[in-house]
Protein backbone atom coordinates (compact mmCIF):
# COMPACT_ATOMS: atom_id res chain seq x y z
CA UNK A 1 0.00 0.00 0.00
CA UNK A 2 1.65 3.62 -1.39
CA UNK A 3 -0.41 6.48 0.22
CA UNK A 4 0.91 10.09 0.25
CA UNK A 5 1.42 12.41 2.98
CA UNK A 6 1.69 16.15 3.43
CA UNK A 7 4.58 17.15 5.63
CA UNK A 8 4.97 21.07 7.01
CA UNK A 9 8.57 22.80 7.49
CA UNK A 10 8.74 25.03 10.81
CA UNK A 11 6.50 27.82 8.96
CA UNK A 12 3.71 25.92 8.83
CA UNK A 13 3.92 26.05 4.87
CA UNK A 14 3.50 22.62 3.19
CA UNK A 15 6.00 20.64 2.10
CA UNK A 16 6.49 18.34 -1.02
CA UNK A 17 4.39 15.50 -1.10
CA UNK A 18 6.31 12.28 0.23
CA UNK A 19 5.32 8.71 -0.45
CA UNK A 20 5.23 6.43 2.53
CA UNK A 21 5.13 3.11 1.37
CA UNK A 22 3.53 0.29 4.16
CA UNK A 23 5.79 -2.11 5.82
CA UNK A 24 4.14 -4.97 5.90
CA UNK A 25 3.13 -3.99 2.29
CA UNK A 26 6.87 -3.42 1.74
CA UNK A 27 7.63 -6.98 3.53
CA UNK A 28 5.02 -8.52 1.18
CA UNK A 29 6.12 -7.71 -2.02
CA UNK A 30 9.27 -8.64 -1.35
CA UNK A 31 8.45 -12.06 -0.12
CA UNK A 32 6.14 -12.67 -2.99
CA UNK A 33 9.47 -11.86 -5.20
CA UNK A 34 11.87 -14.01 -3.28
CA UNK A 35 9.76 -16.88 -3.23
CA UNK A 36 8.68 -16.83 -7.19
CA UNK A 37 12.53 -16.97 -7.95
CA UNK A 38 13.08 -19.84 -4.92
CA UNK A 39 10.66 -21.86 -7.30
CA UNK A 40 11.65 -20.70 -10.84
CA UNK A 41 15.44 -21.80 -9.22
CA UNK A 42 13.91 -25.60 -7.67
CA UNK A 43 12.19 -26.02 -10.88
CA UNK A 44 14.98 -25.45 -13.87
CA UNK A 45 17.43 -26.92 -11.41
CA UNK A 46 14.90 -30.45 -11.20
CA UNK A 47 14.76 -29.86 -15.43
CA UNK A 48 18.15 -30.10 -15.45
CA UNK A 49 19.20 -32.82 -13.50
CA UNK A 50 17.02 -34.65 -15.83
CA UNK A 51 18.80 -34.02 -18.63
CA UNK A 52 21.50 -34.95 -17.11
CA UNK A 53 20.71 -38.17 -15.69
CA UNK A 54 19.13 -39.06 -19.02
CA UNK A 55 22.81 -38.23 -20.94
CA UNK A 56 24.48 -40.34 -18.35
CA UNK A 57 22.15 -43.32 -18.73
CA UNK A 58 22.46 -42.96 -22.72
CA UNK A 59 25.91 -42.84 -22.46
CA UNK A 60 26.34 -45.81 -20.63
CA UNK A 61 24.15 -47.49 -22.49
CA UNK A 62 25.61 -46.72 -25.73
CA UNK A 63 29.28 -46.71 -24.86
CA UNK A 64 29.56 -49.30 -22.36
CA UNK A 65 26.76 -51.35 -22.60
CA UNK A 66 26.33 -51.32 -26.19
CA UNK A 67 22.87 -51.36 -25.72
CA UNK A 68 23.05 -54.75 -24.52
CA UNK A 69 22.61 -56.36 -21.16
CA UNK A 70 25.73 -58.28 -20.60
CA UNK A 71 27.02 -59.52 -16.97
CA UNK A 72 30.31 -57.74 -17.53
CA UNK A 73 27.66 -54.06 -17.53
CA UNK A 74 26.89 -55.03 -13.76
CA UNK A 75 30.67 -54.92 -13.00
CA UNK A 76 31.13 -52.14 -15.23
CA UNK A 77 27.93 -49.86 -13.10
CA UNK A 78 29.51 -51.01 -9.57
CA UNK A 79 32.65 -49.48 -10.85
CA UNK A 80 31.31 -46.44 -12.00
CA UNK A 81 29.10 -46.05 -9.15
CA UNK A 82 31.53 -46.22 -6.80
CA UNK A 83 34.15 -43.70 -8.81
CA UNK A 84 30.88 -41.31 -9.07
CA UNK A 85 29.99 -41.70 -5.58
CA UNK A 86 32.88 -40.57 -4.14
CA UNK A 87 33.49 -37.59 -6.64
CA UNK A 88 29.84 -36.29 -7.09
CA UNK A 89 27.78 -37.51 -4.05
CA UNK A 90 24.84 -39.98 -3.08
CA UNK A 91 23.16 -39.45 -6.44
CA UNK A 92 25.17 -41.59 -8.55
CA UNK A 93 24.76 -44.70 -6.45
CA UNK A 94 24.82 -48.10 -8.86
CA UNK A 95 20.72 -48.03 -8.05
CA UNK A 96 20.63 -44.55 -9.04
CA UNK A 97 22.44 -45.40 -12.49
CA UNK A 98 20.38 -48.27 -13.38
CA UNK A 99 17.28 -46.37 -13.00
CA UNK A 100 19.38 -43.76 -15.48
CA UNK A 101 19.70 -46.43 -17.70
Amino acid sequence: MVYRSKTTNQYGKIKKNSIVISEKSLLKELSQLIEQSQQQFVSLANSNLTILFWHIGNSINKNILQNKRADYGKQILVTLSRELTNKYGRNFEEKNLRTML
